[in-house]
């Protein structure tokens, strides 16, 4: 790395934490020296938008658990992040809640535990698929 060019590797945010350790961007943004923090907006289900419905391979009309984060570099908003999760494997856990202060539940990864097998297709708005997980 250098300057102030900061690149990301993806494998980190997939990997399973433990109860109490911080989430992968906490630990990203301290390795340089940073703040990293995130503000969990929306946690809930919602109908399944088209764009979602055809990468997550749903019928019309299936619902979604969203969790819409503001992700935050010393305090400043740098990225808002949604995720998708069908209702069949995210419904009734903790990824459908949001705390009062906006702290969020936990990584999917904690909170569904069972669905450590589970394949995750990441994709960057305007910058289309990143790959698979």
């Amino acid at each position: 790395m250098t300057g102030d060019a900061w690149i990301g590797e993806t494998a980190p945010y997939l990997a399973p934490r433990e109860p109490g350790q911080s989430d992968a961007w906490t630990d990203e943004a301290a390795r340089r020296g940073r703040r990293g923090g995130q503000r969990l907006l929306r946690a809930g289900e919602m109908d399944a938008p088209e764009v979602v419905r055809t990468a997550l391979g749903l019928s019309l009309g299936e619902r979604v658990v969203v969790r819409r984060r503001l992700i935050l570099l010393d305090d400043v908003p740098v990225e808002l992040a949604d995720s998708y999760y069908p209702l069949s494997i995210a419904g009734g856990t903790a990824l459908a809640e949001r705390t009062a202060d906006g702290t969020p539940m936990g990584a999917a990864l904690m909170v569904m535990p069972d669905a450590r097998h589970l394949r995750y297709r990441l994709s960057v708005a305007g910058g289309g698929d990143v790959g698979d997980a």
